[in-house]
């Protein structure tokens, strides 16, 4: 009969091993490298920003450094804002403040964490597969902290795009969908054709070929000479022009 020493030394064995398989099932968060909000950072791309990938339980640091020697401070407010604010540049309609750099002897830290479920009632929550955006609309002068358009959002473009919980290198549906074709893309005109007697062995069992010719979009000298060569190029069986896509 074991003792009641050896049941609980037996109980805490049995907690400690399915903690740990917990914390191994658990994707380890990280803390991510630390944005400077400066227009001197290089990691705001024109027209782009910084875009990062953040997955649940990271954790972003952003710095509003101090001031430096012979160096204008910079002053800015920074808002948590929808895609189309970003895009516009605007922080007008309901803005959700998240700091403020506007003392220049201190380093101001502002921490993100990304969770799902906040305990805080205030606190930020984050969805997988979703994209959030910081940016700021002041300029960075003192008399320019409040302004709610343009800033360096426009100027420098100063905003983070926080892709949570997705893979950088995966191909988005945007990508997908709101790329077009250049105006010099091909359009396809189909031809049918009767291949002559007793010369079908490459085509289809009945004889029959069919012949794709790729011109210039927007080129109707192109259609007009394909139409006329057609006869001359297929003697034998040509049939009709079928089809012409719009690029």
């Amino acid at each position: 009969m074991a003792r009641p020493g050896q049941r609980w030394l037996g109980k805490w064995l049995v907690a400690m091993v399915v903690l740990a398989l917990c914390r191994l099932a658990t994707p380890l968060a990280k803390n991510l490298e630390p944005v400077s909000w400066s227009s001197l950072n290089p990691k705001f791309l024109r027209g782009k920003g910084l875009v990062i990938y953040p997955k649940i339980g990271d954790k972003l640091d952003i710095i509003c450094p101090r001031a430096e020697a012979g160096r204008p401070y910079e002053y800015y407010k920074l808002y948590l804002v929808r895609p189309e604010q970003a895009a516009a540049c605007s922080t007008v309609l309901d803005p959700n403040v998240l700091v403020t750099c506007n003392r220049p002897e201190h380093e101001i830290r502002f921490t993100i964490k990304f969770q799902e479920f906040s305990p805080n009632y205030m606190g930020l929550e984050f969805k997988k597969h979703h994209d959030y955006y910081i940016t700021s609309t002041s300029n960075g002068s003192l008399e320019g902290l409040e302004n709610r358009e343009g800033g360096v959002c426009r100027t420098r473009t100063m905003k983070i795009v926080m892709k949570v919980g997705q893979d950088p290198n995966a191909v988005t549906p945007e990508q997908l969908t709101t790329s077009r074709p250049s105006k010099e893309a091909g359009n396809t005109i189909k031809m049918a054709t009767q291949a002559p007697s007793g010369r079908g062995s490459l085509g289809d069992s009945d004889g029959k070929h069919e012949y794709w010719l790729v011109f210039s979009s927007h080129s109707t000298r192109s259609r007009a000479f394909l139409s006329s060569l057609a006869p001359a190029v297929f003697p034998t069986g040509f049939s009709a022009l079928m089809d012409i896509s719009s690029a």
